[in-house]
Order: structure tokens, then sequence, then C-alpha cells
């Protein structure tokens, strides 16, 4: 969050044009915002799978555009976004807005599923991208609350060091020193979190078509979280409060998609975090809850 912070403050003025998508990670959006840009956002849709269409995002872009801040994978999608696509967007910001830099939040890049390929940075496309990440999630290590970011262009790189000197000075060292001993054993680590998720992908497609009735989902690319969206045609608008409200009271909780921009019968669901038996359980009290909730009007 503070190399997301810095970059918006370093690259947009207040005026100054951003790009993004929604749905998004609130504090994402909210880095762009604290700064005074301009935020120009391109909606993608749970019909589209949340797929990213340059030709889309080429008409947001305009000579004022600074910065193109996007995820891949997404959150809360898990969507990612083709190396392919990212070559066209860069593309057009040459052509649109040639000073403008392609922010990209790699944060779940390397949460591949089982022995699936991991998807190259997108840092090495461009002198004009930025990548940033943590090691919150792909290392499950939340609680070191550190980062970074990786930029090829060595003038913004001498800039966003100074902004953290001028800000944080320099992070934990204690932290700094725990970090280093989860990088000297991120091999282990990260094959152990694929595998991990690679479990709780499946169990969460068993789950999806076992609800099919209540449910729909958009199957995520990597990472540890998903989008699935209550059915219209079984949930009318109380139903979908209703939902929430019967559910955390159960005990479960789900991120409503309105807190990411999308809507309301959309639901982050994350399967990375609980152990298989806990992912188990928290599944069936969902299944009823789904069950409870259906066709109510209140």
């Amino acid at each position: 969050m503070h190399a997301l912070f810095l970059i918006a403050f370093l690259l947009c003025g207040r005026g100054d044009e951003a790009v993004t998508t929604s749905p998004l990670f609130p504090m994402a959006r909210n880095a762009l915002d604290v700064v005074g840009a301009n935020v120009r956002i391109l909606p993608l849709s749970f019909e589209q799978g949340y797929r990213l269409d340059p030709a889309d995002l080429r008409e947001y872009l305009s000579p004022s555009t600074k910065l193109v801040s996007l995820a891949s994978p997404q959150n809360p999608s898990g969507v990612a976004i083709p190396s392919s696509t990212l070559c066209e967007i860069l593309t057009g910001l040459q052509e649109r807005c040639p000073d403008a830099y392609l922010l990209v939040d790699e944060t779940y890049r390397e949460a591949a599923y089982g022995d699936d390929p991991i998807a190259r940075s997108a840092v090495s496309l461009s002198p004009k991208v930025i990548s940033v990440a943590s090691l919150s999630k792909c290392h499950g290590a939340p609680g070191l609350r550190l980062g970074w970011t990786i930029t090829r262009d060595p003038v913004l790189r001498e800039q966003l060091v100074l902004g953290k000197f001028n800000t944080v000075v320099s992070c934990s060292p204690v932290c700094e020193a725990l970090a280093l001993k989860v990088f000297a054993q991120r091999e282990r680590i990260i094959a152990e979190r694929r595998q991990s998720l690679a479990e709780g992908l499946a169990r969460t497609a068993e789950w999806v078509v076992e609800n099919q009735e209540f449910v729909e989902w958009v199957q995520p690319d990597a990472g540890a979280i998903c989008c699935v969206r209550l059915k219209p045609s079984v949930f009318p608008d109380g139903a979908v409060s209703r939902f929430y409200d019967v559910l955390a009271h159960e005990g479960v909780r789900v991120s409503n998609g309105t807190w990411f921009g999308d809507e309301a019968r959309v639901f982050r669901l994350g399967f990375g975090l609980l152990s298989m038996s806990d992912l188990h359980v928290a599944l069936n009290v969902l299944t009823e809850v789904l069950k409870q909730t259906a066709h109510a009007d209140s």
C-alpha cells in the first residue's frame, strides 16, 4: 500500500488523469483518490468474466493520463491479464499518452494452482511498467506488512527511494530480518501454498456445481479468491440483503461486491486461508444459508 501511494503521489498531480478498472481492491483506488487524481474507471462485468479488452481501455486514455493502474490476477476475481493484452495496452499508452506508466499489482502472480505455470512479471515488458507485490499472499506472511515495487526506470526508482525515506524512512528491521528468512525458504513455501490453493480451488468448484441452482461463478486464473454471484432468478434484492445478514449471523463472512465496486449479489469468496476441513465446514454453512434465503423478499 505504501508503494501504491508513492507511485500515485509521484506520477499524478492534482487534476491529472489516472485510469483503473472496477471491480477493484478499494485501497488501490483510494491511493489515486487521495492525491487528487481525476480517476477514470473502466467497468469489467461478471458476464464477460472480468476480462479486460484493450480497445475498451484505450477509449479511457487521453494526453492527460499519467497512470494506468491494474492488477493481475485481479482482486476480487482472480482473473489474470495475459501478456498479449498488456502489450496492447502499452501500445495504446505510447500512442495516446506516451509519458504515462502502467502499474500492475502482481500480489497474487506466483499463487498459481498446483503445477500450473507462473506468469512472467509484467515488468519485463517495458521500462514504463511498474510492478508491486507483497509477502502477504503468495508467501503467506501478511503479519510482516512488507511489500515492494519494481521499476526499470532509474529516475522513477530514485524518486521512489527518496519518497520512502521522506515518509517511513525505513521498514521495521525485525520484519525485514524475518522476511529474509521467508525468502530463503520461498521455493518450499510457495510450492506448499500452490498445492493448498489447488485443493481449495477444486473444493470451491465442486461447491459451485453442487449449488448451481443458487449461484454461478467466474473461475479464477490464480490466487486465493474468486467471485461468486447469487442468481437473480433466485435472489431478488431483498433476498440478497438477507443472505449477507444470515450468513454473518452464522459466523461465516464473505466480501460484499459493493465494496469492490461491483453489484451486491456478487461476493468474493476466499479459499486460500482456511484449512481444508474448515473450508468444508464454511462452505456447508454457506449452502444452508443459500437454501434458507433464496426467494426471500426481506
